[in-house]
This record gives C-alpha cells, sequence and structure tokens, in this order.
C-alpha cells in the first residue's frame, strides 16, 4: 500500500514539472516570437545623442526632427578665446538630418541571425546603458563652419616680432628691445573640437587658447664680440720706433 502511494507521489511530481516546464518553453517560445515579430527599435539605441529605443520607426522619425529643430534650430555654440569669441549660429550650422535613412539603420541593429541571436542581441541591448550609436545621416554646413573660423584667424593672427639691439657708437650706448610673442588660433583644432560638439550635440561654450609662436632670442655673443676692445697699457714699438698709445677697453 505504501509502495504504491509513493509511486502516486512521485508521478504527481513528474506531472508537475513537466507541466512548468512545458509553461516555461511555452513562455520563452512567446518571448523569442514577439522579440522576432516587433516592430519596435531595440533598446538603447542612439541616433547622434538621441535614445530611439523601444519607438517604432515612425515615432523614432517624428523624435529626431522635433529634436534636432529644438537643438540646433534657436542654439548657438560659442567659442571663448582670451580676447574674442566666435559664435556658430544655427544660420552657419545648417544643421540637417536624414531622419528615415538613419531610423532604418537604428532599426535593423540586432535583427540578424537566426532566432535566438536576435533574442541574445535583445538581451544585450536591455542590459546596456548604450547598445549602439549611430551618426551617419547627422550633417553640417562645414563650408560655412570653415570660413567663419578662417575669417577670425585672420583677424586673431599676431606676427611673431624678433628681439634686437641697435649700437650707437657715437653715444657709446646700445639699445636692446625684445621681441613679442606671436600667437594663432589652430584652425584645424578648432574645426575638430567644433564638429564634435555639434556631433554631441552638446551646446556648451568652449574655452579654447591661442597657438603661440615664441620670438627669436637675442644673441649678444656677436654684439660683444663686435665692439669689444682688449684693453692695454702704453708701449714702445720697436718697429715703429713709436710709442702706442694705451687702449681703454
Amino acid at each position: 500500500m505504501k509502495k504504491k502511494k509513493n509511486r502516486s507521489r512521485k508521478a504527481v511530481v513528474l506531472i508537475a514539472a513537466a507541466v512548468v516546464l512545458a509553461l516555461a518553453i511555452i513562455a520563452a517560445t512567446v518571448f523569442c516570437v514577439s522579440i522576432a515579430a516587433s516592430d519596435k527599435i531595440y533598446p538603447n539605441v542612439y541616433i547622434a545623442s538621441f535614445n530611439v529605443g523601444g519607438l517604432t520607426k515612425d515615432e523614432a522619425v517624428d523624435m529626431l526632427n522635433e529634436n534636432i529643430t529644438s537643438t540646433y534650430g534657436s542654439n548657438t555654440l560659442t567659442v571663448e578665446y582670451p580676447d574674442r569669441t566666435i559664435e556658430f549660429s544655427p544660420e552657419v550650422v545648417n544643421a540637417s538630418l536624414d531622419a528615415s535613412s538613419a531610423v532604418e539603420s537604428a532599426y535593423e541593429f540586432g535583427r540578424y541571425g537566426n532566432l535566438f541571436s536576435r533574442v541574445a542581441s535583445y538581451l544585450k541591448a536591455s542590459s546596456s546603458n548604450v547598445a549602439f550609436t549611430i551618426n551617419t545621416g547627422l550633417n553640417f554646413d562645414e563650408e560655412a563652419i570653415s570660413a567663419l573660423i578662417s575669417e577670425h584667424a585672420e583677424a586673431a593672427h599676431v606676427e611673431a616680432t624678433p628681439s634686437k639691439v641697435e649700437v650707437f657708437k657715437e653715444d657709446n650706448y646700445l639699445e636692446v628691445q625684445i621681441g613679442s610673442t606671436g600667437r594663432d588660433i589652430d584652425q584645424e583644432l578648432l574645426k575638430s573640437v567644433v564638429m564634435t560638439a555639434l556631433q554631441n550635440c552638446d551646446l556648451n561654450t568652449i574655452s579654447m587658447e591661442y597657438a603661440t609662436t615664441p620670438y627669436t632670442m637675442l644673441d649678444l655673443t656677436k654684439t660683444y664680440q663686435e665692439l669689444c676692445t682688449a684693453v692695454h697699457d702704453a708701449y714702445y714699438d720697436a718697429e715703429t720706433h713709436e710709442i702706442v698709445e694705451e687702449q681703454i677697453g
């Protein structure tokens, strides 16, 4: 009698385990199929600096167009040098985005391989802060940006002046003029900094320093050699039979 009861209990346990396993398989299958069939972009996928994860294609396009307009259409990127300010206005930056193309690329992220690889990509994206970033499609008027930088670089240019010495022998003195350091805007560096900020939608004020050119240091050795005379006492020149006067240095 006891053996029959034990067998019955084991059978119940096995049936329950089988039911739980079947439900788990069904749930996992439904989950996998729902991911594969979803019309939404995988989580934490960014276009430029905008998170389009969890949105449909149409929702992502609308969101991007709205954000591009609000970010670049009314804000100015300001670069500050010690004595001048360069403003990259919305008209100069002229930002544009092929939202449909960018969203299509975002939507395709993770949707490759078989069902299991797609689920693995989805789960990995869900656990990441930034699963994937797409920078294609965001464009700026680089020609206008370069022209503005060149204009300010020309205005800010200061030529380095060398040090020099001027000798006044009759008045027995010399005048030394120390040179001055030159300065320039490093146009290549500035453009790189500006483009990086624009790509990252970071329109906070940027502080920059001028590139400097040192002036030529003064070498007084040559001047000393030209002006210096050796000191000697008066002496009798045996060849000329004359007295050579003393020389004051």
